[in-house]
């Protein structure tokens, strides 16, 4: 046909379109599986988030003088981290409750004296959002447990003076007492978390990239032949 489109020209751009459709169905279909797999295994790779403590320990209502104290969850136990005067703080070693999986998630969490004593504070490891740092006491021993009783906390405010009668009385100061919170609150821990990049380091985004350019090349391939030959 003079003037039209040859057929040939046309059945090669319609193979050419079917081929570029393949392509595309094939890298989409690379990519949601390369998308859940590296999900996946970055779910299960990377452990709960830690609870790191420090604090004071005792033993029979003393300060504990010197030892070493470790947290258990189940079969998992962490470093021991050693106690000096009673106090144990995050320094070099910090004792922190950090099991490698979510399958020690809500399984009681203890800690250790010397592997041989039993602190009575005891709790199921949560599930968080983010690490936190909790400030505790941790009583040991075979006496019964005797909360010290704490002192008050009393602050004296600028006395208000109050007016003089004619006979001279001297004024009386006035304080005010404010209440402690004596419950520990956990201090949430900022970090940035890098699994979301861990697909763009992988080897199937690379894929991903040249099937792209692949498509664009054989497009603009099959267009500039079905030029050439018109």
């Amino acid at each position: 046909m003079e003037g039209g489109f040859p057929f040939n020209n046309l059945k090669f751009l319609l193979m050419l379109i079917m081929f570029t459709i393949k392509i595309f169905a094939f890298c989409t279909t690379l990519l949601l599986f390369a998308t859940i797999t590296t999900s996946a295994l970055a779910a299960e790779q990377m452990p709960p988030w830690p609870m790191l403590f420090e604090g004071t320990a005792y033993y029979d209502g003393e300060l504990l003088a010197e030892g070493s104290i470790t947290v258990r969850i189940d079969d998992w136990e962490s470093r021991p981290v050693v106690v000096q005067d009673g106090s144990f703080k995050c320094a070099d070693t910090c004792l922190l409750a950090g099991p490698p999986s979510y399958d020690y998630v809500g399984k009681p969490v203890s800690f250790h004296l010397n592997s041989s004593r039993i602190a009575q504070l005891t709790f199921p490891f949560p599930l968080q959002g983010t690490p936190s740092i909790s400030p505790i006491d941790l009583y040991f021993g075979d006496l019964p447990l005797v909360l010290p009783t704490p002192t008050p906390f009393t602050l004296m405010l600028v006395p208000t003076p109050t007016p003089l009668p004619a006979s001279g009385m001297t004024p009386t100061p006035t304080t005010e007492s404010l209440p402690v919170s004596t419950s520990p609150t956990p201090i949430p821990v900022t970090t940035t978390d890098s699994a979301n990049t861990a697909f763009y380091n992988s080897f199937f985004f690379y894929i991903d990239i040249a099937g792209v350019f692949a498509i664009l090349l054989l497009t603009v391939y099959g267009i500039i032949r079905v030029r050439s030959n018109t």
